[in-house]
């Protein structure tokens, strides 16, 4: 995380405990552990993308940590540049924990670049 991310880039993960110890970086967690307004609206969350999608923009997540299967890098792989993957150590040897870059939003005359 040190090597593919900025010192002071706030990252989203599932594993907040290992993630936030190793990388020093401001953590949002998907699990909803570290933020109660979150932990709220999770089942929302979890079922909808666009939904999560929003709420990461709302923190101003810039990097995703979580494993290549994630729903939302599944259904919007647009928005994602994968920085860096390897084998997750509690995941089958099909599904790799990754590092991805969460694009900004373009908006108007931007989008159609």
């Amino acid at each position: 995380m040190q090597t593919h991310t900025p010192h002071d880039a706030v990252v989203a993960t599932h594993d907040i405990g290992a993630i936030g110890f190793f990388s020093r970086r401001y953590i949002f967690g998907t699990q909803a552990l570290i933020h109660a307004d979150v932990a709220r609206r999770l089942p929302t969350l979890w079922e909808d993308a666009e939904a999560m999608l929003t709420e990461l923009r709302r923190h101003k997540v810039a990097y995703l940590v979580v494993n290549d299967a994630w729903r939302l890098v599944v259904e919007r792989p647009e928005l994602f540049e994968r920085l860096h993957g390897a084998p997750g150590w509690n995941l089958d040897d099909k599904v790799r924990f990754c590092v991805f870059r969460l694009h900004r939003e373009r908006r108007g005359h931007e989008a159609g670049r």
